[in-house]
C-alpha cells in the first residue's frame, strides 16, 4: 500500500473517460399482504401481527380493499381515480397515458381479491380518526398506491474515469432528472454532482486516504 501511495504522490491525474446516462427507476405494484407487512416493519416498526390487526380495522371502516391477499391486480375504476388524484396534487406531467398494471409471478396465488388498495383514494391520511397508527399504515398504503400509477423516475447516472500512472480512480454523480413517483414514495434521492469534467482535463490530487476494511457478515433476520 505505501509504495502505491508513492507511486500516486508524483502521478499526473488525467480525466480518461466520461459517460452519462439517464436511467429509468420504476416504482413498486401496491402491496399484498407479506409486502404491506415487511414494509410496515420497516417504515413504521410495526410487527407483522400489529400490521394485520390495523389494517383489519381500516377494512372494517371501509378504508382499504380487503387485507388478506397475494394479488397485485387492480380494478380499473382504482387506475384511472389515481389518475384523477395524480393530476389534482401534482400535475399533468406525473400522469400515466395508460394505467399500470402488475402480474402477480407467485406460483397458486388468489386472485379473487385486488392488492391492498384505500377504497377511495381521495381520502387522505388526515381524514383517518381511529389513531395515529391508524393514519400511519393508511398513508402508506395510500402513497404506495399512488406511486404505483404515477410516470416513472429519470436519473442521469455519470461515471468519469480518472487514470493516474497505471492506476485508475472512479467517480460517480447522480442527478435527479425528473422525480415521477419518487415524490410521493421512497423519497427525492439526492443530487450527487461531479464538477463540470471534460475527457483529457488534468485534474489535482487533494490528498490520498490508505483505508482498511473487513467486510461484515449480514445482519440478522428481521421479522419482516
Amino acid at each position: 500500500a505505501k509504495e502505491v501511495l508513492d507511486n500516486l504522490e508524483k502521478a499526473k491525474y488525467i480525466v480518461s473517460e466520461l459517460k452519462t446516462e439517464t436511467k429509468k427507476r420504476y416504482p413498486s405494484p401496491p402491496f399484498t399482504t407479506s409486502s404491506l407487512q415487511m414494509e410496515a416493519g420497516n417504515k413504521l416498526g410495526y410487527s407483522a401481527k400489529q400490521t394485520m390487526k390495523l389494517a383489519q380495522d381500516l377494512y372494517e371502516e371501509g378504508l382499504i380493499t380487503y387485507m388478506r391477499t397475494d394479488s397485485l391486480n387492480i380494478s380499473s375504476q382504482a387506475a384511472s381515480a389515481a389518475q384523477k388524484v395524480i393530476k389534482a396534487k401534482f400535475g399533468e406531467n406525473y400522469c400515466l397515458s395508460a394505467p399500470r398494471f402488475f402480474k402477480t409471478k407467485a406460483k397458486g396465488a388468489q386472485e379473487a381479491h385486488e392488492a391492498i388498495r384505500p377504497t377511495d383514494l381521495n381520502i387522505i391520511s388526515e381524514s383517518v380518526k381511529t389513531s395515529d397508527r391508524h393514519a400511519r399504515l393508511y398513508n402508506l398504503i395510500w402513497k404506495r398506491m399512488i406511486a404505483s400509477q404515477m410516470k416513472e423516475a429519470e436519473i442521469d447516472e455519470t461515471v468519469g474515469k480518472i487514470a493516474a500512472n497505471q492506476y485508475g480512480f472512479t467517480a460517480s454523480g447522480l442527478k435527479v432528472k425528473f422525480d415521477g413517483f419518487l415524490k410521493v414514495y421512497n423519497g427525492i434521492q439526492k443530487d450527487i454532482e461531479l464538477p463540470n469534467l471534460k475527457k483529457g482535463d488534468i485534474v489535482d490530487l487533494v490528498n490520498l486516504d490508505k483505508i482498511q476494511h473487513f467486510t461484515e457478515p449480514p445482519a440478522r433476520f428481521t421479522e419482516g
